[in-house]
């Protein structure tokens, strides 16, 4: 009987263990993916001023949904955090930087005018 009291704690343990585990990964996962994001939203705006640089009209900006990040966020994130105010407040924020990068070459060419 000792023998399985001992089997069944050492189970127990593992099975502790892998959940922690999976936990951690999941964490590093989404740490991980977020800093992507941060980069593909750099890349974007340079990607957007380069354009207004250049004068390059036929740029396709894209928006806020259709991002990395906005598909993740309307998808995984919304599913888990979807009620939540603070999800509709950085729904606005990460609209707004695509909004107003896809903005900069129409002032540009209003200066031209």
């Amino acid at each position: 009987m000792n023998r399985l009291v001992n089997f069944t704690q050492g189970l127990n343990s593992l099975i502790q263990s892998a959940q922690n585990t999976q936990r951690s990964n999941k964490k590093v996962s989404t740490d991980m993916f977020i800093n992507l994001a941060k980069l593909d939203h750099v890349v974007f705006k340079l990607k957007g001023y380069d354009a207004a640089f250049k004068d390059n009209h036929s740029f396709v900006f894209q928006n806020h949904t259709s991002c990395r990040f906005g598909k993740w966020y309307l998808d995984e994130v919304k599913e888990l955090f979807g009620k939540a105010a603070s999800y509709k407040k950085v729904d606005a924020m990460h609209k707004s930087i695509h909004d107003n990068v896809r903005v900069v070459p129409n002032y540009i060419e209003k200066e031209r005018l």
